[in-house]
């Protein structure tokens, strides 16, 4: 998650994250930092892409 770019995510056709949780559930550093940018690209932009979990 470090290392993809963001910006790049609106030209994907499919992008699949997958991601692990320590403790109680609690993100990796990395997917908090890549989950705060995708808010601010996306959903506070009012731009968001079909998701699915």
């Amino acid at each position: 998650m470090k290392d993809y770019d963001v910006s790049k995510m609106e030209f994907q056709d499919l992008i699949l994250v997958v991601a692990s949780t320590f403790g109680s559930g609690d993100p990796p550093d990395n997917g908090e930092k890549f989950y705060k940018s995708l808010k601010k690209r996306f959903v506070e932009q009012g731009n968001t892409p079909n998701i699915a979990s």
